[in-house]
């Protein structure tokens, strides 16, 4: 009579332990791909939060949020009352003036763009010296991006973080000096891209939209927008198949 096995052999031991590593890769690719998807619902989401709020902005105000000067050593100054924005001076002309600021007219570097303005204008994620009103929101916008100091305080256009708002994130060490940004569901920051159409409008090349939304002739929505939000999608870089785009006018 055969006496009974008294445990598991080394080969079964690493047999199981195989097993369970394959079973674990498996569920991590699982997992990962629907993080990844869930990421992708939700950025797209937020993008058409932030469009229908821009277009919220425009219908409160009379005319898109300023495109702000990210790369301005002074893009907030607070010694000033109002405090001050560096923003680019396109929305005082006359969108027929031929002296519309060069950097809006077939910029090659494709620069018409702001990782700043959604923040300051959309959510009011500055401080009450710059924009007028503690805490999210602010006191009326003017179109050379600074805020009126007195009169209505207005909430925020995008719920900052609450209930599954847009995360809106520090991107600096001073908070005062208006390092915040908006940022997407991979952790890359929303751009803003604004541009206006050439004074004579006789070709799509005219139409002035930044290369990297895409080309008007293939996109009829391009025909007529004047402002996109752009999300670097999953791969964080700019002007590739992952991108994430929403226009309007």
């Amino acid at each position: 009579m055969r006496a009974s096995r008294g445990g598991f052999t080394l080969i079964e031991i690493l047999a199981v332990i195989l097993v369970i590593a394959l079973l674990i890769g498996i569920l991590s690719v699982g997992f990962a791909a629907l993080t990844a998807n869930a990421n992708k619902s939700a950025t797209q989401q937020d993008l058409i939060a932030i469009r229908n709020a821009v277009t919220q902005f425009k219908s409160d105000f009379g005319f898109l949020p300023p495109l702000v000067e990210d790369s301005s050593s002074d893009r907030v100054d607070r010694g000033s009352t109002p405090g001050s924005i560096d923003v680019y001076d396109v929305l005082d002309r006359d969108p027929t003036d031929a002296a519309i600021a060069a950097a809006f007219l077939r910029d090659e570097n494709e620069d018409r763009f702001s990782e700043y303005s959604i923040a300051y204008y959309l959510v009011g994620a500055l401080d009450a010296a710059i924009d007028g009103k503690e805490g999210p929101g602010y006191r009326s916008p003017r179109t050379d991006g600074t805020f009126e100091t007195r009169g209505k305080e207005y909430g925020p256009m995008l719920d900052p973080g609450a209930g599954g708002g847009v995360e809106v994130k520090q991107r600096g060490a001073d908070l005062a000096e208006g390092d915040v940004v908006v940022v997407d569901r991979f952790g890359t920051p929303y751009r803003y891209y604004l541009w206006l159409p050439e004074p004579s409008v006789g070709s799509l090349a005219d139409l002035n939209v930044p290369a990297i939304l895409g080309d008007p002739a293939e996109n009829d929505e391009l025909k007529t927008a004047m402002f996109a939000i752009v999300s670097a999608g999953r791969d964080k870089v700019f002007g590739t198949e992952d991108d994430f785009v929403e226009v309007g006018r």
